[in-house]
């Protein structure tokens, strides 16, 4: 097995920990203890034909939440709404829904629901759109999990503070630059010279390329108040 890969099955937390078997091999100080219950067609009746297993890098983990937190903070910049707004919405001190955008509080499923309705989407389009941005990862190499992980665990929302931070896209947002060639729930897709077209998060995360570029400082970098 490569260095710097793990070779997993499903593992609920109680059985021997043994790669060489093809059982899930978790390094210590790494990402600690997980119950890798792997998210959506990697569980159980779900899983498609052949697919007994997932290669993932150990440094590319994330949770099926963090998708769905991350499509929400990419939805209300693509609408221009601040963060102040939408804690007033459901309820919240800013600094609190500041947190669960960060993902340093948990996103529960009724300010979900909430947060969604504010924005008059369904949340059940942002479960779609985030089911086939997991779909993405899982094919680029990432475990996508359905139980909870520290954010500091967390390699999708590390780096999607880095690439909100970044200059790239804070200038964007400050002069009103569309970051994405699709709106956010549109994605990803497919376009006709077989490029795959996705939010600016998931690019930062995928490309490395492009996350050369948005943390290249470039002249007339503004700063973006919706952040």
């Amino acid at each position: 097995m490569p260095t710097g890969f793990m070779h997993c099955r499903i593992w609920d937390g109680t059985q021997p920990i043994d790669d060489r078997k093809g059982k899930l091999r978790v390094p210590a100080g790494n990402i600690g203890v997980l119950k890798w219950n792997l998210a959506r067609y990697h569980l159980g009746v779900d899983k498609p034909p052949g697919a007994e297993s997932v290669t993932a890098e150990i440094d590319k983990v994330t949770t099926i939440t963090s998708i769905c937190t991350i499509l929400l903070r990419e939805l209300r910049t693509e609408k221009g709404i601040h963060q102040a707004q939408v804690a007033d919405w459901i309820g919240k001190t800013p600094s609190a829904w500041t947190k669960v955008e960060s993902g340093k509080s948990p996103l529960p499923f009724d300010t979900f629901v909430r947060v969604c309705k504010s924005f008059q989407v369904w949340p059940s389009t942002v479960l779609a759109t985030a089911e086939r941005y997991e779909a993405l990862l899982v094919n680029c190499g990432w475990a996508v999990l359905a139980s909870e992980l520290d954010s500091d665990e967390d390699s999708l929302l590390r780096l999607a503070q880095e690439y909100w931070s970044s200059p790239g896209c804070r200038s964007a947002i400050a002069n009103r630059l569309p970051r994405s060639p699709i709106p956010v729930l549109n994605g990803p897709q497919t376009s006709f010279d077989n490029k795959i077209m996705v939010a600016g998060t998931f690019r930062f995360a995928l490309d490395q390329d492009f996350r050369g570029t948005q943390l290249t400082p470039s002249p007339g970098t503004g700063t973006a108040s919706l952040l």
